[in-house]
């Protein structure tokens, strides 16, 4: 791959890293207190729904890193390797734990503490059925790159 699109490819990760860190130390403390300053008869959710929020912010955190060292390895053209598995491997677990959070909030939030409404339930949807189709997609692209691994173990030993 050139390196020029490998660094394009790691200065939007380096972005997207920032701007996540940045909603989780600030924004979504900031948020979560004025949300309790507005309504406050929802105070005693303000803990539970930061922790757990910062929880599937943390797995897409994980996604970004993994990304990032995938993309060193294709820039050093070594993806084609165990350690490649292990890297898209950690991607598919945080998808997986990103749509196990989400859909557990969104069962906790709408279906037992009955608040938020048609909205909240949406972005639980949408957020437990993207991470599911990532943690797939990932899951048929990791299939391919063992295919890939293997077609070049092979030529390898041809030549």
């Amino acid at each position: 791959m050139r390196t020029s699109l490998v660094a394009a490819l790691r200065a939007l990760i380096i972005v997207m890293l920032a701007a996540s860190i940045t909603v989780m130390v600030l924004l979504l403390p900031l948020y979560g207190r004025m949300v309790v300053e507005t309504f406050p008869e929802v105070g005693h959710l303000h803990l539970p729904v930061l922790v757990l929020t910062e929880a599937f912010m943390v797995s897409a955190l994980v996604v970004l890193v993994s990304m990032w060292v995938l993309v060193g390895m294709v820039g050093r053209d070594v993806v084609f390797s165990a350690r490649a598995f292990r890297w898209v491997d950690a991607i598919i677990v945080a998808f997986v734990v990103g749509a196990v959070i989400a859909f557990g909030l969104l069962m906790w939030i709408v279906g037992f503490v009955d608040i938020g409404g048609p909205p909240t339930g949406m972005l639980g949807v949408a957020g437990t059925v993207g991470c599911l189709a990532a943690a797939v997609l990932m899951a048929l692209m990791r299939g391919l790159l063992v295919k890939a691994t293997e077609m070049q173990d092979f030529l390898a030993e041809v030549v």
